[in-house]
C-alpha cells in the first residue's frame, strides 16, 4: 500500500493509492485549510492528517470506507508528524518551533521538545531509537526515544536536544 498526497496549493483532502494494483483507495476530506502533513501507522490501520486549520485528524484506514476516529485540536499549526514504529507514539512539528511527543491511543502530550526554529521533517531511526528533527534555520536536532518516552509532560519537562549545527 502506498500513500499519495500533495501538500502545494490549497489540497484539503488526502488520497491513498495502493499502487501495485493502481487503483485509489480512498480520498479522506474534512480540513478546512491545507494539509502539511501526513502519515500512515506501521500496522496500516491508521492514516493522520496535520493542517493549517490546527488539527490532526485521525482516519481509519478500511477498503470500505474513510472513517474519521479523532480530531485532535493543537494550539499551533502542525507542519510534520510522523508515527513510532514500535511504541503508540507519534512526533509533532509545529511553526512555532516546537516538537511535541503525543500518545496516539488518547491524544495526551507526553513531553515537549524544544528547538530554535521549526522542523520541517521528523524522523525516527530505524529501530526508533532517536527522533530526528531537521529545521528551517539549518540545524538537525536529535533526542533519545527511550529518555523522551520516560519524561513528564505534567512536570512540564523539556528534554533538550543535542543539535548539529549546519547548512541542510
Amino acid at each position: 500500500m502506498s500513500l499519495y498526497h500533495t501538500a502545494s496549493g490549497k489540497l484539503t483532502f488526502a488520497k491513498l493509492w495502493d499502487l501495485e494494483k493502481r487503483k485509489l483507495m480512498a480520498t479522506y476530506q474534512g480540513h478546512e485549510k491545507f494539509i502539511s502533513a501526513i502519515d500512515i501507522s506501521p500496522d496500516d490501520t491508521t492514516l493522520l492528517s496535520a493542517s493549517d486549520d490546527h488539527t490532526i485528524r485521525v482516519w481509519g484506514i478500511n477498503d470500505e470506507n474513510t472513517e474519521l476516529i479523532a480530531v485532535h485540536n493543537t494550539a499551533e499549526r502542525p507542519i510534520f508528524l510522523t508515527f513510532h514504529d514500535a511504541f503508540p507514539t507519534v512526533a509533532v512539528s509545529y511553526w512555532d518551533g516546537g516538537i511535541q511527543l503525543l500518545d496516539s491511543r488518547g491524544w495526551d502530550v507526553i513531553t515537549d521538545l524544544p528547538a530554535e526554529a521549526p522542523a520541517w521533517t521528523l524522523r525516527f531511526t530505524p529501530g526508533s531509537q532517536r527522533l530526528y528533527g531537521a529545521s528551517s534555520n539549518g540545524s538537525i536536532y536529535f533526542w533519545e526515544v527511550e529518555e523522551l518516552l520516560q519524561l513528564s509532560n505534567t512536570a512540564k519537562t523539556r528534554k533538550p536536544a543535542e543539535k548539529i549545527d549546519g547548512v541542510l
